[in-house]
């Protein structure tokens, strides 16, 4: 499996940095999909280009919630190209997904969890926290293994990282995406860590929302299974 982190708010050099996530999740068989946008279309495509990807390399698009910072470039993709399958969870305005599908592409609402196709599984539509917002997480799997693709887990890391061991009945190889700590305590954040370490999480790729002298923790706690995630970066699984 390949990951091509493509939008994030730190980038390697060549890579333009800029505040969201977006990455492309890629399986030995050949099956891709483009988890979230990031909050620039111009900014995603530059970063897209250098890794080789444009929007004709997906079906599927997983937008994670309703966030500015997480579907920037989702029109773009719906107004440029056809067929595409986007998955959504609620919290979307009828606006939006009526834009998506005008176009003649597939709009699935995902509140439970849903397997798309044969590697991809969605963990189903959770509460965040704030009013009428939901977000979903993506599972990709890869032989005996899989990992989880988060995008700002408001509803919590732990608690989605609970909810994909429970789909799965093992811990994913790698978490990868915002951890949505930024700002917390660092108290919380090694408890965090230490957690998704007892749940047996075996890598860990905290990006975006998790601020970065977090990321710093995390490297602590997970010693090498740390992987630094950003825009340019690729991550063979």
């Amino acid at each position: 499996m390949r990951i091509s982190v493509i939008f994030d708010n730190l980038a390697k050099e060549g890579f333009k940095p800029a505040w969201g996530f977006s990455a492309l999740i890629e399986t030995s068989k050949g099956e891709k999909v483009l988890f979230d946008t990031g909050s620039s279309c111009k900014i995603w495509t530059h970063n897209a280009k250098r890794l080789g990807i444009n929007f004709d390399d997906f079906q599927h698009v997983f937008l994670s919630h309703f966030h500015w910072d997480h579907i920037g470039s989702a029109l773009d993709i719906a107004y440029t190209t056809r067929g595409k399958h986007f998955l959504i969870p609620d919290g979307f305005s009828k606006v939006y997904i009526s834009q998506l599908a005008e176009r003649g592409h597939q709009v699935s609402l995902v509140r439970e969890p849903y397997r798309f196709s044969e590697n991809f599984l969605s963990t189903g539509g959770m509460k965040t926290g704030i009013k009428n917002l939901y977000e979903h997480s993506l599972i990709a799997f890869e032989g005996d293994k899989y990992i989880l693709v988060v995008g700002c887990a408001h509803p919590g890391i732990v608690e989605i990282t609970r909810r994909a061991i429970e789909l799965t009945k093992k811990p994913p190889e790698l978490i990868i995406g915002g951890f949505h700590l930024f700002g917390a305590d660092e108290i919380t954040v090694i408890a965090v860590a230490e957690e998704l370490l007892h749940l047996g999480v075996k890598r860990v790729a905290p990006c975006h929302c998790t601020g970065d002298e977090n990321r710093q923790i995390f490297a602590d706690v997970f010693g090498n299974f740390f992987v630094n995630a950003r825009a340019g970066e690729v991550i063979e699984i």
